[in-house]
Order: structure tokens, then C-alpha cells, then sequence
């Protein structure tokens, strides 16, 4: 249990460590001098800082879309088993959002990449994104738990606040690596 457990959280730290290590300029003069700023003895890097955010808001927003989404229009359970509350309304709330905030982070964070390759990024990003949640709640079932512990009261635990980045982050830096031409 103790090896999964490492590779569970290692295989994303890594992915996020070389997400934000992509080389390469962006058209952001602010997220520029951020990235410098920032950066201090390393490299800047400032177009894996644009894709580090672009995966990082997009998944942060999605996850909030899924949730207001689904309280306002919630009808149909998407996976009752594993999760009782989330819902099919709210899966699609949530891709919405990705898919906008993936198009929107594009340009607002210089990326110089046509609009619609962020929004089916955001897109990607969402169904990856359930698929950490899901997962994660599975764990929780399995193990007998509501909470993945008590860290956040009220939240299901520490590891329910990142675990669709801990699904997303490797998902982003492969997306982000395509796009970028870097992956091959």
C-alpha cells in the first residue's frame, strides 16, 4: 500500500515539476516579469509557468462549476456507487467552464496557441479531472472513510482538494508538450 501510495502522488509532483519546466516565450509581459520574478536562481521558464496556471485554474474552475452546477440543476447521479452527490448536470457544468477557461488562459496567459486547442485542452482536463475525483472517492469506499483525513474539516480531507490535480497535472504536462510540439 505504502509503494502505490508514493507513486500516486510522485508520478503527479513529477509531471507538475516538468509542467512548469516547459522552455519557451510567451506574449504576457506580466506573466513574463512574474515568471522572472519568481524564478529568482532558476530558470524562468515563464511558458511552463503559463501552462503550469493554464492546467491549474482550469481544473481549480472546473471542479467549482461541477459543484454549483450540480446543486443548481442536479437531477441525474453520474456514478451513485462511487460518489452519491455528483451529477451528470454537474459533469457538464464543469466541462463548460474547462473548456472556456482553457480557451481564455491560452490568451490571458500568452500562449500564442489557437483558442480552440485551450478550450479542448479545458475540455480534456475536465474528464480527467471527474476521473481523479471518482477515483479518489473510490479509494474512500473501499477504505470505509468519509474523510481522506482530517487536516480541512469539513472537505474530505487533504486529499480531496487536489485530487483531480493529482490527475490533471500529467494529463496537462502530455497536452501541454503536444501542443507545444515537444512531445515527439
Amino acid at each position: 500500500f505504502g509503494t502505490a501510495a508514493v507513486v500516486y502522488l510522485a508520478i503527479p509532483t513529477y509531471a507538475a515539476i516538468h509542467l512548469r519546466e516547459i522552455e519557451g516565450a510567451i506574449e504576457s509581459n506580466w506573466l513574463d516579469r512574474l515568471s522572472n520574478w519568481i524564478s529568482m536562481p532558476w530558470d524562468a521558464n515563464p511558458r511552463g509557468l503559463a501552462w503550469f496556471l493554464l492546467v491549474l485554474c482550469t481544473t481549480w474552475l472546473c471542479d467549482s462549476g461541477q459543484y454549483l452546477a450540480g446543486r443548481a440543476f442536479g437531477k441525474h447521479l453520474l456514478s451513485p456507487r462511487i460518489s452519491p452527490k455528483k451529477t451528470v448536470e454537474g459533469f457538464v457544468g464543469g466541462l463548460v467552464i474547462a473548456a472556456g477557461t482553457g480557451a481564455l488562459a491560452v490568451w490571458l496567459f500568452g500562449l500564442d496557441v489557437n483558442p480552440l486547442y485551450g478550450a479542448a485542452m479545458g475540455a480534456v482536463l475536465a474528464v480527467v479531472a471527474i476521473t481523479g475525483d471518482l477515483s479518489e472517492s473510490l479509494f474512500k469506499r473501499q477504505a470505509g472513510v468519509k474523510d481522506s483525513g482530517d487536516f480541512i474539516p469539513g472537505h474530505g480531507g487533504m486529499l480531496d482538494r487536489i485530487d483531480s490535480l493529482l490527475f490533471t497535472f500529467s494529463a496537462g504536462w502530455l497536452m501541454a508538450l503536444l501542443i507545444d510540439g515537444k512531445l515527439w
